[in-house]
């Protein structure tokens, strides 16, 4: 049926669209998709359409948001106005700020997150795509799990007050006579590909375009308001703030409600907001939240307004000259400003700046500070944000700032490294800034405490990042060093900080540095035979530590990556044992972790048997491992061209690597996959 459908709409003849409304009645939901498509594309078919629409032969209901959209804007003025005649009763007049207004009322509701799952499956994943389900045509949903809850209303229900231009619609007229719609994929010199509501691609040559025009409007519809409640909209909201990470739990950081005070008032100070992604922290000795290097990294606050008013929003920040100039939007219930960070002269000297002026309704509320772009170098340093009645100057209370030589000598590094009081930007800056002392420090690190106790694993997450980040740097002296200190000694059993420093910390950072940790270990060690021999007993005895419940999973995966190491004979049933479906997913992390570590081919064969049922994490280290060398990726292509693996599980970045890759054969070969 879909083939004949298709082949119907290569031919002009009027009698086609009276064909296929003549047997609407029998037509599956999916297929009269097909045919409203179709019957869009030549006016005289939509004509027809319109006509079964107005005598109910074809219900107003059966027209989905997308289509109904297209024949509401239609280029047609007559079809126009017949069709704002067919779905006047289903559209009322009213401004889509009164429907915004009207669903406002779900916010405070207590929505339910396995209904709103349901919903967004029902409604929005033809076109929007989360936990693996629906199609990536639109915008990705993840960050509004980061925004105020605000954003999401009117993303849903007046979607076309702020338009981004990637996702906006274009109506294309070819010289056949056909109308197409949707939003533009990619563009040449020479082709269009134009991607629909349904996801259908649609490649076209620019000389059979007639006429390319912007709709200025976006490719989500209007009209939601139909198909959601008050309930279902609470119910679709909680789903996507579940998606939502936790806040870092930061000394001196306590996320708390602000409340503004009677005037409208209101100072969200940087101690009172829960701070989300990688670096990004609270310091403490300066009072405010810094190292924002990503633009995943975000804060939020939680006030309450007595009264809505005009407020003039100002931050209280500082950014050093070469850190200036990044983007940044401040996110609320009264919509969202953007700005670039000027500089202010250094980290030290702060400033206070006015960003602009919003319309803050009362009420219970979220503000949200991200990156809008990469972020190079640092974001800024914010202490405050502060909203104020339109005109008046904020004052800012905050402390000025404290500082403290920081230590110079091993012990004392690895002391201050270990003390949680410490801000976690300068405890991670002096480990890099001291590769030369990272054996010594290690050697502080894991002195002081029995193996096996509470001490040992409040210790761990430091002894990993020291080890880490020297694994990467893959200095072969630094390396030397390290192993010296963490191997097992002869006799000793391997205790749970040398597997994370083996593997987790040196086998790992190798690994990220980009080369394979077997051969750099076993080059930097063949003129040692004693650490030579403590290397290849460690690998021993980390099959016994992978396998041990008693241990923790964290740990075990460590172990798992050390083992990967050994005679492949040896490591394979190990690492086939934990890569299987269903396994504990860290421990699965570690079988797929050890398999990119070693370049035997069956390792790639088994990474890719595995894509199949991998959780969303260790596919994507799969996928990662998979690039590593030219023989992985041709397997890779292999097993893309034979259909085993569609072409948008990579993911766009990943495409990008295969499109640009350096082999022009392969490079040549992922070309004409999307062909």
């Amino acid at each position: 049926q879909r083939a004949a459908v298709d082949g119907l709409a290569r031919l002009t003849r009027a009698d086609v669209a009276s064909l296929l409304l003549d047997t609407w009645p029998a037509l599956t939901p999916a297929l009269r998709g097909q045919v409203i498509e179709m019957l869009l594309s030549r006016s005289a078919w939509t004509r027809q359409l319109l006509d079964a629409l107005a005598e109910r032969a074809v219900p107003a209901a059966d027209v989905d948001l997308v289509s109904r959209q297209r024949l509401l804007e239609h280029r047609d003025e007559q079809l126009r106005s017949i069709a704002q005649q067919v779905f006047s009763a289903e559209n009322p007049a009213g401004t889509r700020q009164a429907v915004v207004e009207q669903y406002r009322a779900a916010l405070p509701l207590t929505g339910d997150v396995e209904r709103g799952r349901a919903v967004f499956r029902q409604r929005c994943a033809t076109c929007h795509r989360l936990e693996e389900f629906g199609n990536p045509i639109a915008p990705d949903l993840s960050p509004y799990a980061t925004k105020p809850a605000e954003a999401l209303l009117i993303a849903v229900f007046d979607p076309n007050q702020t338009v981004d231009p990637r996702y906006q619609s274009y109506s294309i007229l070819l010289n056949d006579g056909r109308v197409l719609s949707g939003m533009l994929a990619e563009e040449t010199a020479n082709n269009l590909t134009l991607l629909n509501a349904e996801g259908k691609r649609q490649d076209l040559l620019r000389i059979d375009v007639e006429e390319l025009r912007a709709s200025g409007r976006s490719l989500m519809p209007e009209g939601f308001e139909r198909d959601l409640t008050l309930v279902a909209f609470a119910d679709l909201l909680a789903y996507l703030v579940s998606r939502r990470e936790k806040p870092k739990t930061l000394p001196g950081n306590a996320p708390q409600l602000v409340r503004g005070d009677a005037t409208g008032t209101l100072r969200l100070p940087a101690s009172h907001a829960e701070i989300y992604g990688g670096d990004v922290t609270f310091e403490p000795p300066f009072g405010n939240i810094g190292y924002w290097h990503a633009q995943s990294d975000h804060v939020r606050w939680r006030f309450e307004l007595p009264s809505a008013g005009e407020l003039d929003v100002w931050l209280d920040y500082s950014c050093a000259d070469a850190s200036a100039g990044n983007g940044f939007a401040i996110e609320s219930s009264a919509g969202e400003l953007k700005g670039t960070v000027p500089a202010t002269g250094g980290w030290d000297q702060f400033r206070q700046w006015k960003v602009g002026t919003i319309a803050m309704p009362a009420g219970a509320g979220e503000l949200v500070v991200r990156p809008t772009t990469p972020v190079s170098g640092a974001l800024f340093d914010l202490r405050a944000v502060a909203l104020v009645r339109a005109g008046e100057q904020p004052a800012f209370d905050v402390q000025p700032p404290k500082s403290e030589p920081l230590p110079e000598d091993p012990a004392s590094i690895a002391r201050y490294i270990l003390s949680d009081a410490n801000p976690m930007p300068t405890r991670l800056a002096l480990i890099e800034k001291h590769p030369e002392l990272s054996d010594r420090i290690l050697t502080v690190m894991t002195a002081g405490f029995s193996p096996g106790t509470p001490e040992e694993y409040r210790r761990i997450p430091w002894i990993w990042r020291v080890t880490v980040a020297a694994g990467k740097r893959n200095d072969s002296d630094e390396l030397k060093r390290l192993l010296t200190v963490a191997l097992p000694r002869p006799f000793e059993p391997m205790r749970d900080w040398q597997a994370v420093v083996l593997g987790g910390g040196l086998i790992n950072g190798v690994s990220l540095a980009g080369d394979w940790p077997h051969a750099r270990i076993t080059a930097l060690l063949a003129d040692d035979a004693v650490l030579r021999e403590r290397w290849n007993r460690s690998i021993e005895l980390s099959f016994a530590m992978a396998d041990d419940e008693s241990v923790k999973h964290g740990t075990r995966y460590d172990a798992i990556r050390m083992a990967a190491l050994a005679p492949w004979k040896q490591s394979r049933p190990l690492l086939e044992k934990y890569l299987a479906e269903g396994s504990h997913a860290e421990l699965q992390m570690g079988a797929v972790s050890g398999l990119v570590d070693v370049p035997h081919p069956e390792a790639t064969d088994l990474l890719l048997g595995a894509l199949s049922y991998l959780p969303e994490r260790n596919r994507s280290l799969a996928l990662d491992g998979l690039l590593k060398s030219e023989d992985r990726v041709a397997r890779l292509l292999d097993t893309l061209e034979a259909g085993r693996l569609g072409l948008d599980v990579l993911g766009v970045e990943r495409l990008k690597t295969l499109r640009e890759h350096k082999n022009e054969a392969l490079r040549n070969r992922a070309l004409r996959l999307e062909e």
